[in-house]
């Protein structure tokens, strides 16, 4: 569990120093929680209370469109945050599934300790925002390769810049939804590139 902490640590100091002592004042506020595989972190109609750190494994964000369809939004795995941002900031109902793609081991901070450490700690709230400035950089990025790029330069971009526990774990159903194309579309694309390799 110490390695978690200190994976959290060094993923908050690319944002902002810390001292020791504003370090075990951020760290105490924070807790350890597994998920096994299928599980869920996060269901639609609940409320999120914690901001989940990911400290080894692969977790899923996704909604449910009108014909019932899964549509993935979001992979969190190693060094990253998953949260379902608009009910954890408003503690309002989810939109949102977040479901465990393996077994995960997480350092969660619920959203009273969040509002806590924005009291006793200015320096938290210049953390928490570039946390949020990072996600919503992603975001904006993911929504505009699905607008501007074809399908086969989406994936290439994955490949490139996404994480390799995304491409060796995640189902190819949920990478197409996050692609936004079909898994036939996205079995040719690979298929191609292998192809294209001999």
């Amino acid at each position: 569990m110490d390695d978690l902490y200190k994976q959290l640590r060094k993923e908050l100091v690319r944002h902002e120093s810390l001292t020791e002592e504003e370090w075990e004042l951020i760290k105490a506020k924070f807790s350890y929680k597994a998920i096994a595989k299928s599980d869920f972190l996060l269901k639609e109609g609940q409320v999120c209370h914690s901001l989940s750190f990911v400290g080894t494994g692969l977790l899923r964000t996704y909604s449910l469109d009108e014909s019932g369809s899964e549509i993935t939004t979001h992979f969190g795995y190693d060094d990253s945050f998953v949260v379902s941002f608009p009910s954890f900031r408003n503690q309002r109902a989810s939109f949102e599934y977040i479901r465990a793609l393996t077994d995960c081991q997480l350092l969660v901070i619920e959203y009273k300790k969040v509002q806590d450490l924005f009291k006793q700690m200015p320096k938290w709230e210049s953390i928490y925002r570039k946390v949020i400035e990072d996600a919503y950089a992603c975001m904006e990025e993911r929504n505009y390769i699905l607008q501007m790029l074809p399908a086969g330069k989406r994936y290439d971009l994955l490949i490139q810049n996404g994480h390799p526990i995304i491409l060796q774990k995640a189902q190819l159903g949920y990478i197409a939804s996050y692609l936004g194309i079909t898994q036939e579309t996205l079995s040719r694309i690979r298929k191609r590139l292998t192809q294209a390799s001999f």
